[in-house]
């Protein structure tokens, strides 16, 4: 159908121009490193087994 041809037609994109996948990528990752980094602190602010280690 339609949706192989417009896979393969990006597919070949990607082939001629691979720096094209670098700023999705980027961003993926930094969004996921981010959702970390604010699940961390939140853990470390919200945790109540966490007051005793807190000073």
């Amino acid at each position: 159908g339609e949706i192989y041809y417009l896979i393969a037609t990006n597919a070949s994109i990607l082939v001629l121009q691979p720096w094209l996948i670098w700023p999705p990528a980027l961003l993926i990752i930094l969004t996921v490193l981010s959702f970390n980094v604010l699940g961390d602190g939140l853990r470390d602010s919200l945790d109540p087994r966490n007051l005793s280690r807190r000073n």
